[in-house]
């Protein structure tokens, strides 16, 4: 999730426990409030990640690498 906030821009990471680093991320999170591209950023990392075609296409490689793998080791009896 934190490559996804950080690519896209579509969100906020706390980077520690600290008082400082809590108070650093409540002023980024307050910057990118400001920005009016947010709502259309999160939009389009939501379709790009998490769409019924992104999710088909990581299954199928998913499957496909899976295959391939269980093609080119033999199985030995247990």
């Amino acid at each position: 999730m934190a490559a996804i906030i950080r690519e896209w821009r579509v969100g906020v990471l706390v980077e520690g426990p600290e008082p400082a680093q809590i108070s650093a991320a409540l002023d980024a999170l307050d910057e990118l409030n400001q920005d009016p591209e947010l709502p259309a950023r999160c939009r389009r990392a939501a379709e790009a990640i998490f769409s019924l075609d992104a999710g088909t296409e990581a299954y199928r490689a998913l499957f496909s690498e899976v295959l391939a793998e269980s093609r080119a080791a033999p199985i030995s009896p247990a």
